[in-house]
């Protein structure tokens, strides 16, 4: 199958950071304000800590992204998100936990994590373009 490529512009990388963190953060926040409800905790601190993290999270693998590709959007592969991905993990373990064997095992599953979801978005995208196509 020959590989269709979207002539679409890529955004700035803060615009893309900005909104990404703004959706990620808002499934955050009303995951975290539930799950605080239904333990008898503060919905406020609930949704703002877990909206906050997700958002951090979110900004800090766009931009990881955004480092390694260095604006060549076309040398965008799975394993970039999975490198990416792997860095969120491994850092949050790190700043989140003192168990330094923590470390390894969360940076794989973000690695895997990251590089099965990229090549189920591209797959995805494929299956879509064809369907449109169609």
């Amino acid at each position: 199958m020959p590989v269709k490529v979207v002539g679409v512009e890529v955004r700035p990388v803060h615009e893309r950071m900005r909104d990404y963190a703004l959706v990620a953060g808002s499934t955050g926040s009303v995951l975290g304000a539930t799950v605080a409800a239904a333990q008898g905790g503060g919905m406020l601190h609930g949704a703002a800590w877990v909206g906050g993290h997700w958002a951090v999270a979110t900004s800090v693998f766009i931009g990881v992204r955004h480092l390694i590709l260095k604006d060549n959007w076309r040398e965008d592969r799975e394993a970039v998100s999975g490198l990416a991905a792997a860095t969120v993990s491994a850092g949050a373990v790190t700043l989140r936990n003192t168990n330094r064997r923590a470390i390894a095992p969360a940076g794989a599953v973000g690695f895997f994590g990251g590089f099965a979801l990229h090549y189920l978005h591209r797959w995805w995208l494929r299956a879509r373009l064809d369907w449109t196509e169609a």
